[in-house]
């Protein structure tokens, strides 16, 4: 006679392997009238979360005289942790000088607003990176935000959807040029944004200058990188800006680069500003547990087991365990009934597997965070007839059963009947974050 032996175990992967893609429409004009670079694109998660998502807009640098929105960097990265990345285009000071600029990101930030629904965007959490001119740019979006147009004596927003705010809910500054008054008289870049030769132009900078009195006050969180070596533009204008932002009060992280001129930057900057949307607008529920437990926010302790019971935190996390020393007593925390016909009890605790009692089928019950909430997290039943080297086969839930518990939970029970001769099979869920 022949026996079956059946062991189940649960593994986790945090390789950081992305199992999606992103979406990308392409040159929508976010303002009304002819001008072609007046148009951004929106790149979003695939597949798409039910849930609104937060918007990053990156603003492309160039001196305000070059540069393009397909230069937006960590496409993959940004959309894979659950964020929107909206790319613009704006002006060129050749042919429109300041405020010219200023006024297309506002129409910009305006634009993602108006069209939240369509897009399905989160319209409370919308947050501004650029780089070099784009930095610029971003850094006065941000610290405009909420300032009168009287207050400014300049209007910088204009134009459509002037019904919606075009505050923001966080910033990223990376080699900005915060100031541009002190420039040299004969510095043609600086004078074509400005639309006239210094001194005599020193108003309009000041209109310009991202940390003017008259703009501080009311500014979201900021991260201002700037490199140590940057002769285009100086790191004083990154450190000025970061010591006015903290002395109106405000929250700024300055992160200065030994060694690290103004361009190419080190592609160890792109994560870091990840990091940061990351921590001030968090996106995925995983991020949101990590903070909610005391867990950092960056993922670094998702395989650490904190309590006695021996389970890692992502594990807790994908089956709703709190991840402290005795998890599994909690209450509800005990093994899943197959979902058909029972009640909704038990919303946590670790997958059961048995015999269904029909020949030799077998059942793995488990809880699972539902697809469309953008969990941050992924889950993949495997088999396989040798524990040692793991030969693995998935059961892609053809012949399985799902019960929905609410709008983030659903409890699923996949089937499955090994074949004849075999003497012994191993089951296990796989869990791998995005």
């Amino acid at each position: 006679m022949s026996h079956l032996w059946i062991a189940f175990i649960v593994s986790l992967g945090c390789a950081g392997q992305a199992w999606s893609a992103f979406t990308s429409v392409t040159n929508l004009r976010y303002q009304t009238g002819t001008q072609v670079r007046q148009v951004l694109d929106i790149h979003r998660p695939a597949p798409l979360p039910s849930s609104p998502m937060p918007v990053i807009l990156w603003i492309h640098g160039g001196g305000w005289l070059v540069g393009h929105k397909d230069d937006a960097p960590q496409i993959n990265e940004i959309t894979n942790a659950g964020y929107v990345l909206a790319a613009m285009n704006y002006r060129y000071s050749s042919t429109a000088p300041f405020p010219a600029q200023i006024q297309d990101v506002k129409a910009a930030i305006r634009f993602l607003r108006a069209n939240a629904a369509t897009y399905n965007l989160d319209p409370s959490r919308i947050a501004v990176w650029g780089q070099s001119a784009g930095a610029h740019l971003a850094a006065l979006a941000a610290v405009t935000s909420g300032v009168s147009e009287t207050t400014l004596g300049q209007s910088f927003d204009v134009g459509a959807n002037l019904s919606f705010s075009s505050a923001v809910q966080a910033c990223v500054a990376f080699a900005t040029p915060s100031y541009l008054g002190d420039a040299a008289v004969n510095d043609t870049t600086v004078s074509t944004y400005l639309g006239g030769l210094l001194p005599g132009a020193l108003p309009t900078a000041q209109a310009a200058n991202c940390y003017n009195p008259a703009y501080l006050g009311n500014d979201p969180p900021f991260l201002v990188v700037h490199g140590l070596t940057d002769t285009l533009v100086p790191p004083i204008y990154g450190s000025n800006l970061h010591n006015a932002l903290v002395a109106a009060g405000g929250s700024s992280t300055y992160v200065p680069l030994p060694g690290v001129g103004h361009t190419p930057w080190a592609t160890s900057e792109y994560p870091r500003a990840l990091a940061f949307f990351q921590s001030v607008l968090p996106t995925l529920p995983l991020a949101s547990w990590r903070e909610l437990h005391g867990l950092p926010r960056d993922g670094t302790q998702d395989a650490i087991i904190s309590g006695t019971d021996g389970i890692a935190n992502l594990l807790k996390f994908a089956f709703n365990l709190a991840p402290n020393a005795g998890s599994l007593t909690i209450p509800n925390a005990r093994p899943l009934a197959a979902p058909t016909g029972t009640s909704l009890s038990g919303l946590s605790g670790l997958p059961h597997f048995g015999s269904t009692g029909l020949g030799n089928q077998l059942a793995l019950t488990f809880l699972r965070r539902k697809v469309a909430t953008g969990p941050g997290i992924g889950y993949e039943v495997q088999w396989s007839d040798d524990f040692n080297t793991w030969t693995r086969q998935t059961l892609d839930g053809t012949n399985s059963e799902t019960l929905s518990i609410d709008s983030s939970w659903e409890r699923v029970r996949f089937l499955h009947t090994p074949g004849t001769g075999a003497a012994r099979r191993f089951f296990r869920v796989a869990v791998r974050r995005f």
